[in-house]
């Protein structure tokens, strides 16, 4: 086998690897919530421990997890940089050391500027994204 050939045959050897590990990664990012597939979905950690600004640019909330510590806590969820943006979810009242768990119907809601999450009380969290549509 000529030098040409032995690279011909290892190129196509990375490529099969390669469709296969995005075929992996397809599966992996693809999540159904009541019958409505949802690609790619994230979680961000909210809350002590994670971020106020849930995610910088568009997207939707398909889902989150709160849970409250020694106090109850009322976490809303904000199309916005800021405090100041409409709520797209929320509040959310999760009362003192339990936690909320709520996957959002129909595929999430949307948000163009960026998610910010609102809250009263120090908590722990996961916010769901999902790709923009």
């Amino acid at each position: 086998m000529s030098i040409q050939e032995q690279i011909v045959d290892a190129l196509a050897q990375v490529a099969t690897a390669l469709e296969r590990d995005h075929e992996l990664q397809r599966t992996v990012l693809t999540v159904t919530q009541n019958a409505n597939r949802l690609r790619g979905n994230r979680p961000q950690p909210i809350g002590t421990g994670g971020r106020i600004l849930a995610w910088g640019g568009p997207g939707r909330l398909v889902g989150w997890t709160i849970a409250a510590g020694a106090t109850a806590v009322n976490v809303t969820f904000r199309d916005s940089h800021d405090n100041t943006g409409p709520a797209i979810a929320g509040p959310v009242n999760v009362p003192a050391n339990t936690s909320k768990e709520f996957a959002v119907p129909a595929g999430g809601a949307g948000f163009g500027e960026a998610l910010f999450v609102d809250a009263d009380q120090a908590f722990t969290g996961v916010a769901w994204i999902g790709a923009d549509s």
